[in-house]
């Protein structure tokens, strides 16, 4: 009676759920989702606070599949539970106990998972993993419900279709900015090491409310360049991606050998389609949000 499926958007960062159901109020009670953690769904026999459990092991550095894992180790009575979850990195897993009700199916597929169960055809899952994956470059909300179209042409549930629902977050730094970007630029000026001025928009206002009077939080902590294909955007990977350069305002002493600052805050801060040049001899190492070198 119910039908769902979990995806990250890996040009985004976008991360979501779509649930359908012969029950009132599927999405409240099964779809969690977490910007720049992941997405997951508790359903069958459903114990909501499995879909939190997932996303919490996510956030303390397992991936889905390890999170998966821990949780159905774990949780009580679990052969009644169907779960499907997604991390911000698009790995994936899916699991059906041994008392999922009815025709029942789970499957992974790229960058996302799919389960049902009181299946008029168990082929559902696969259909909607497949059209999730048919156009990665359409905004993943309208991924989502291609998905679902697709779970019901194949055939759907037994049972009509009394609610559904869809939940999409989208990767943001320091809750500054949506998709993955800020709205109006944010510029800093360095000079001796330091942001000794912030401009922009709200979200320059809301960087400095954040950093101000806190120790240590104004000195330029990091420096890096990207250089990674997969890194997804909108991610606390975003950073790494090729063609991204990133500062960041704050601590350098816990992770960063010799690092001497030290603050309680560490925010990064992304330039997209960056260029970034040496000086000295003229050298371009990224240019326009390309690799020079």
């Amino acid at each position: 009676m119910t039908l769902s499926l979990v995806g990250c958007c890996a040009r985004t960062g976008m991360l979501g759920a779509i649930v359908m159901s012969s029950s009132p109020a599927v999405a409240a009670r099964c779809a969690r989702a977490r910007a720049r953690v992941g997405a997951a769904c508790s359903q069958n026999v459903t114990d909501p606070a499995l879909g939190d459990a997932l996303l919490d092991r996510i956030a303390a550095g397992a991936s889905a599949p390890d999170a998966l894992a821990a949780v159905t180790a774990a949780g009580a009575n679990i052969d009644h539970r169907q779960l499907t979850v997604v991390d911000a990195f698009g790995r994936s897993a899916s699991f059906s106990g041994e008392q999922t009700l009815g025709a029942h199916a789970d499957c992974t597929g790229t960058d996302c998972a799919a389960a049902g169960n009181l299946l008029a055809d168990p082929s559902a899952p696969a259909a909607m993993a497949a059209a999730f994956a048919a156009d990665p470059a359409a905004h993943l909300g309208d991924r989502l419900l291609q998905a679902l179209r697709a779970g019901r042409d194949a055939g759907g549930e037994e049972g009509d279709v009394h609610s559904a629902g869809v939940i999409v977050v989208d990767g943001v730094m320091l809750g500054i900015g949506l998709p993955g970007q800020v709205k109006s630029p944010i510029t800093w000026t360095l000079e001796g090491g330091r942001c000794t001025r912030i401009e922009g928009g709200d979200e320059a206002d809301r960087l400095r409310s954040v950093i101000d009077g806190v120790p240590g939080a104004d000195t330029i902590g990091e420096f890096a360049f990207g250089t990674s294909m997969r890194a997804p955007y909108g991610s606390p990977s975003e950073k790494g991606r090729l063609g991204t350069v990133h500062f960041a305002l704050g601590d350098n002493h816990n992770a960063y050998p010799g690092g001497q600052n030290v603050s309680t805050l560490h925010l990064d801060g992304v330039i997209l389609n960056a260029s970034l040049q040496i000086v000295d001899d003229g050298t371009w190492i990224v240019k326009d949000g390309e690799w020079a070198l």
